[in-house]
């Protein structure tokens, strides 16, 4: 009935967890950067 709605839906949640990932993936980065450091 509505697509629009459904796919700014869709494109809102695609966009989060692409953010989401994103920060996971520089937080593993960073420890193990610091986990270089430290050994």
């Amino acid at each position: 009935m509505n697509t629009s709605l459904m796919m700014n839906v869709i494109t809102m949640q695609r966009h989060i967890f692409n953010v989401n990932t994103s920060m996971d993936i520089s937080t593993m980065m960073k420890i193990r950067l610091n986990g270089q450091m430290y050994s």
